[in-house]
């Protein structure tokens, strides 16, 4: 047993053996996914496994926050890119950590590539469909051979969607002063707007 993540809260006691030659293995969470999207296998496409992203069967609203996870059977760090490369030339960490873990939380949105928690994640490009390729390493240096791809297609066209609030700077609830003629506020939307 080795200690990963050493020094985080993250710290975990894991296998490492000489003799382990398997790589982990990905499979979608549900608990993650948005409201109402759904997960979709990929078979028959090889030499990638993996699922499609969908909403009702179709493609996702633009200028919506996606969030989906991945599980893997043993810890492990995961790396994502809209190519299709090898685990060390991948640009993104899935979830931005390289923590060996076995559930990954990847959050993406337009327009901007950051995410709210700060981390930079892949861009959520808009008007098509788009794979995005994972693959994941455990403590032993295993990497899967076989790459998990991760389809999804946003709506093309103009966006017909209102914008969303998804944060301002005074939370809800909050007093503020008594007989104040101005107060300034900043408000989060999930897309450009006025």
């Amino acid at each position: 047993c080795d200690l990963v993540n050493k020094g985080t809260a993250k710290e975990q006691c894991v296998w490492v053996s000489k003799g382990d030659v398997n790589s982990p293995t990905i499979t979608p969470n549900m608990s993650v996914l948005n409201k109402g999207l759904n997960y979709v296998p990929i078979t028959g496409r090889p030499p990638a496994l993996g699922t499609k992203i969908v909403k009702n069967n179709g493609c996702l609203d633009a200028f919506t926050k996606l969030e989906f996870g991945l599980d893997t059977n043993e810890p492990a760090q995961c790396k994502l890119d809209y190519v299709n490369a090898n685990y060390s030339d991948m640009q993104f960490y899935v979830g931005g950590t390289n923590y060996y873990q076995m559930n990954h939380v990847q959050e993406m949105r337009l327009p901007s590539p950051v995410t709210e928690s700060g981390e930079v994640a892949p861009l959520f490009k808009n008007d098509g469909t788009f794979d995005l390729y994972v693959r994941c390493q455990d403590a032993n240096g295993n990497k899967n051979d076989d790459v998990y791809v991760v389809e999804y297609c946003v709506k093309k066209g103009p966006d017909s969607t209102v914008p969303i609030i998804e944060k301002t700077s005074i939370i809800s609830g909050s007093p503020v002063k008594y007989k104040a003629d101005n107060v300034p506020i900043e408000i989060y939307v999930n897309e450009p707007a006025q």
